[in-house]
């Protein structure tokens, strides 16, 4: 059986699976806006390390990211994290 959307949700559940990632998820829950930097040090990660997985989350929808000048901000895409409760909502009622 298939349901809607499937694709992104095999894309997000793929990034969830992922301890480090849930870590940064987290720590920008916790921050609401946070910058690389600030990331890695709290998360004692290394910059590249956290960059890559960011890169994962973005590209699931999960975080975005936007310029302040030379710095890059990251915070949830609450609106993905919407689909995401509602995907299982809808696996729960059935």
């Amino acid at each position: 059986m298939k349901f809607p959307q499937s694709e992104q949700a095999l894309k997000i559940a793929s990034a969830l699976a992922h301890k480090p990632r849930l870590a940064i998820l987290h720590y920008i829950h916790s921050k609401k806006t946070t910058n690389v930097g600030e990331m890695y040090r709290a998360l004692r990660m290394g910059q590249a390390k956290c960059s890559q997985q960011l890169k994962i989350l973005r590209n699931a929808g999960l975080v975005i990211r936007t310029a302040d000048g030379q710095n890059r901000l990251y915070s949830l895409n609450y609106e993905r994290i919407e689909f995401i409760n509602n995907i299982l909502n809808t696996i729960n009622d059935k």
